[in-house]
């Protein structure tokens, strides 16, 4: 049961649409809930959670593109 409640979050992480804050948001929110149901509230999983970013550290040409990109598929 659990690995498929993973599998299929991992291929809707796969599928995000570039850009697509509400489906984001959506997938964070249900990544969280997964993780506190599996692994409880004091997971580690949280803090690697936290560490995958959508967004630049700093702006140049392209790099939103990019942070999505790595994100999505880190």
């Amino acid at each position: 049961m659990n690995t498929q409640l993973l599998r299929n979050l991992a291929e809707h992480a796969n599928q995000l649409p570039p850009k697509d804050f509400e489906k984001l948001d959506y997938l964070i929110q249900k990544t969280r809930m997964y993780t506190n149901q599996i692994y409880g509230s004091e997971s580690s999983y949280h803090k690697t959670l936290d560490s995958i970013k959508f967004f630049p550290s700093y702006y140049y040409q392209g790099s939103y593109d990019i942070s999505w990109k790595t994100g999505c598929f880190s």
